[in-house]
């Protein structure tokens, strides 16, 4: 299999690093049902190249604005208060963070905003735990 010893591997490693940065559980379930659908279309090595590659870019499907404002609808509490530590994380509002997506409603920047910082965050951490177990 790859990367991962055994199935649930992946899956506890993702929800674990979701917890640990901080997503909303009913976010975390969203997500893990997103991540396993997208695992049945292309494998569980073929979702961490592909969250690899997704390098602070937005999954399919919150790419779609009307996608990304149903998300803001469906947890927008959590959404408000990650923008505002984004904002503190990074040091700029939330606006500078999200000058490339200026064109979408301000629901759907917000959200696209938090949900690729957040799905990033958890890629990296895991990419370095994957790698070192990959390597040591």
């Amino acid at each position: 299999m790859g990367k991962h010893s055994s199935n649930e591997d992946l899956w506890s490693q993702l929800n674990e690093q979701m917890v640990k940065v901080g997503i909303d559980q009913q976010v975390i379930h969203e997500w893990l049902h997103l991540f396993r659908k997208k695992a049945s279309e292309i494998g569980e090595d073929g979702l961490v190249d592909w969250l690899h590659k997704l390098n602070y870019g937005t999954p399919e499907p919150y790419v779609n604005e009307q996608c990304a404002i149903d998300f803001y609808h469906r947890h927008e509490q959590w959404v408000k208060q990650t923008v505002a530590k984004l904002e503190q994380e990074i040091g700029l509002p939330w606006e500078v963070q999200a000058e490339d997506l200026s064109e979408l409603d301000i629901r759907a920047r917000k959200a696209q905003l938090v949900i690729r910082q957040r799905v990033t965050d958890i890629v990296l951490d895991l990419e370095d735990r994957w790698w070192l177990k990959l390597h040591f």
